[in-house]
């Protein structure tokens, strides 16, 4: 018996060896030199953009770009020609045959910005805010969405009263030494102010704030201003411009608007001015009823690439309810602006 089940061990791992054998002498098994990959990154070829969310293609496979624009291709033939391709809105198509080496091959790939040497007329040719008598507003503006944001929102009435509320949220992620992210942040900051006084709550209560130490509304103004600055040059100069037609917000009849625009402009790097191209994206919702409110943008979004610096500033804001007269109270004192804000 003993010798019986030695000779059936002994074929049973015979038989699963001559197997191995063979599929390796046959060449079955992939060498890994037999492998490869394509990557890149898709950016905008004026101003070095990187473009999120573009879908790039080599022959049926699909990739889709995230906030730095890289694609990635894996496990591909040596020696094999592929078709690398991607389209997106307000580009012009890209195509490019490559052939996959070992250990890998890498595209850059520069798009071009439709309308670049026949630029479309924007058919909005400015945006007006300064008649504005009243609003609420939400506005969030940085430098990157993944390096600091502040958000600020609130309500305006008649700036001879100067009363407004305002909530302000501080986010920031700084790189570390070893090129990951840490995050930090302040707790949200809550404003109420009516004529000269100042209520401040940092989460333990409201108190009256004497020392003036939050912002004020000018500091608001400015966001908007700077905003509609950018979207002004973009509307003067726009390369590509899309049409989305006539929407109702807000009550209002508004046009929608999205444009690109590549712009030359200075910016200040140390003590040197250097000249630069500027990628601004414009997304407006304007109100074409005729009125106080013409040409005002209920809703507005602007986007901006600085090439020498390498970094995107953004700025969104919605203005809304204009021109409803309503009335800010006083908080009492301890009390929360979070209890506030449910009530509402």
């Amino acid at each position: 018996m003993k010798k019986i089940a030695i000779y059936l061990i002994s074929f049973v791992l015979i038989v699963g060896i001559i197997p191995m054998f063979a599929a390796c002498g046959n060449g079955n098994v992939e060498d890994p030199e037999d492998v490869t990959y394509i990557d890149g990154y898709v950016r905008d070829e004026a101003t070095g953009s990187p473009l999120e969310g573009v879908t790039v293609y080599l022959d049926d496979d699909s990739f889709v770009t995230q906030t730095d624009g890289r694609f990635f291709f894996t496990q591909l033939d040596k020696g094999r020609e592929y078709r690398l391709s991607c389209t997106t809105e307000h580009y012009e198509p890209f195509y490019q045959d490559v052939l996959a080496v070992y250990p890998s091959s890498n595209v850059e790939i520069n798009l071009k910005l439709l309308g670049i040497t026949n630029p479309k007329p924007s058919p909005i040719k400015q945006i007006r805010i300064d008649h504005l008598e009243s609003f609420d507003f939400n506005i969030e503006h940085g430098v990157s969405e993944n390096m600091i944001t502040v958000k600020e929102e609130g309500s305006f009435l008649a700036p001879d009263k100067f009363q407004f509320k305002l909530s302000t949220n501080y986010s920031r992620e700084s790189p570390t030494s070893d090129g990951s992210t840490e995050g930090s942040a302040r707790p949200p900051q809550y404003c109420i102010q009516l004529g000269d006084k100042q209520w401040i709550d940092y989460g333990d209560g409201y108190f009256l704030n004497n020392e003036r130490k939050h912002q004020g509304f000018e500091d608001v103004f400015n966001s908007i201003d700077y905003a509609v600055g950018r979207a002004n040059l973009a509307l003067e100069a726009s390369n590509y411009v899309r049409d989305f037609g006539e929407f109702m917000v807000g009550g209002r009849k508004t046009r929608r608007l999205k444009t690109l625009t590549v712009v030359p402009n200075k910016v200040k790097v140390g003590e040197e001015e250097i000249e630069q191209q500027l990628l601004i994206e414009l997304t407006a919702s304007i109100c074409i009823e005729e009125g106080d409110l013409l040409n005002v943008p209920v809703d507005l979004s602007v986007s901006a690439f600085e090439s020498v610096r390498k970094i995107k500033t953004f700025t969104h804001f919605r203005l809304s309810n204009i021109n409803i007269i309503f009335k800010i109270d006083a908080p009492e004192e301890g009390q929360s602006a979070v209890e506030i804000n449910t009530e509402l």
